[in-house]
């Protein structure tokens, strides 16, 4: 339910091939309403004007919080076909927040031409380089390379294409061209123990595009142990790693690549740290 204290207006209504919806703008949030068509929803959500975490503060689906956990990157998927929506279904998505920010709803339109596959031989080489090529690119938009980790995906790079222009109204007038281009990324210090999966996801048009993830696996690595008071010290990682802290109410306060990290300007209190591929609790006084 649209607040009635928060002005808002309509911005977009259409039919689209995921979802019919209207879509609202309030002064920090704001709602898609319409019926489900079967596919999921794309947010691009850029990072909180105070460069704390990312935009989105919390997301509600017909009154339902969905996992904050989700929602903590640059691009995120509202899981609609998870949470056993059926075709026709009534939906309301409230997305609140922060001030100077706004996230965007991607796929918003369907009736873009086909366009040639973004990502082919997704690969992994030399148990360090993931490597990939595209045919007939004429579009210039952003690969973002995601790792799953922490039962998400989770963006660690991205790297923009080499098309020539970013709408199809100007790649009609470029001659298709079959003409291969490779990318290469080294990723070796992102690995973590067990399962390690990459895929490739892009953006362009507004229209997602997401590879099949490719696997590699990686020895165990030595665990730290929860629930320990590091006043004052740092946490110590084994050896460097991505890392993610919340706070109890599931807001990001703290993420990066590195082999510690210092909790002593935290209020106290508990935090779940995600670290490797494991997530444990660290209490901070």
């Amino acid at each position: 339910m649209v607040l009635k204290q928060i002005k808002m207006k309509m911005f977009y209504s259409s039919f689209v091939f995921l979802i019919s919806l209207s879509l609202f703008y309030g002064q920090q949030s704001f709602v898609l309403k319409g019926n489900f068509l079967g596919d999921n929803i794309y947010i691009q959500n850029p990072y909180a004007a105070s460069g704390k975490g990312f935009c989105t503060q919390k997301v509600l689906v017909n009154g339902i919080e969905y996992p904050s956990d989700s929602i903590q990157s640059s691009a995120y998927e509202i899981d609609l076909r998870r949470m056993n929506f059926k075709a026709g279904d009534s939906v309301q998505i409230e997305i609140f927040h922060g001030d100077n920010c706004k996230p965007k709803l991607i796929n918003t339109q369907s009736h873009y031409p086909p366009r040639p596959k973004d990502v082919l031989n997704l690969r992994i080489e030399n148990d360090s380089l993931l490597k990939w090529e595209t045919e007939r690119e004429r579009i210039n938009h952003t690969f973002a390379i995601q790792q799953y980790r922490w039962n998400k995906w989770v963006k660690i790079e991205e790297t923009e294409t080499e098309g020539v222009v970013r709408n199809w109204e100007e790649a009609k007038n470029i001659p298709k061209t079959k003409d291969i281009i490779s990318y290469s990324i080294n990723i070796k210090k992102y690995f973590h123990s067990g399962k390690n999966q990459f895929r490739i996801s892009s953006y362009s048009l507004n229209k997602p595009n997401i590879s099949k993830p490719i696997s590699i696996e990686q020895p165990e690595r030595e665990k730290i142990k929860p629930g320990i008071n590091y006043n004052p010290l740092p946490i110590e990682f084994p050896t460097e790693t991505l890392y993610e802290v919340y706070d109890h109410y599931g807001n990001i306060v703290k993420r990066g690549f590195a082999k510690s990290v210092y909790l002593n300007k935290l209020p106290s209190g508990e935090y779940y740290l995600n670290y490797d591929n494991e997530t444990i609790t660290v209490i901070w006084h």
